[in-house]
């Protein structure tokens, strides 16, 4: 059995939560998307580590055509996410310039849109 302290209790914290619901809520998006963003920023280094490594004992980055099949021999399966997409579900961008010697991989963020202000970069090397 609750006593009297206790439910007024319960019922000064089910009143503090409801009035503050819009708070909660907004809290918690932030903190969702500030987690997204450092999964990707870590995804990303680990790609462009490897890149580098590839470079190195290959003399050049992997085609831009050969990506997708570069990260599937070079990372291992994951059930729970594509190894191409990014914590929002996009399709990370990855492009080579001079002759394979410079990459760009970008993250497009939250909006899913490449060249706005939630965009993830890294560029090699």
């Amino acid at each position: 059995m609750i006593s009297f302290s206790q439910g007024v209790t319960l019922l000064i914290t089910a009143g503090t939560v409801t009035l503050n619901q819009e708070k909660i809520v907004a809290f918690y998006n932030e903190l969702q998307d500030s987690t997204q963003q450092l999964a990707s920023a870590g995804d990303l280094r680990q790609i462009s580590q490897m890149l580098d490594y590839h470079f190195m004992t290959k003399g050049r980055y992997p085609a831009d055509s050969s990506f997708h099949s570069w990260m599937e021999t070079t990372f291992k399966e994951n059930a729970l996410k594509s190894l191409t997409k990014d914590s929002w579900g996009n399709e990370l961008i990855y492009r080579t310039e001079s002759k394979q010697k410079q990459f760009i991989l970008i993250s497009p963020g939250k909006d899913g849109l490449e060249g706005t202000d939630d965009d993830l970069k890294i560029t090699g090397p």
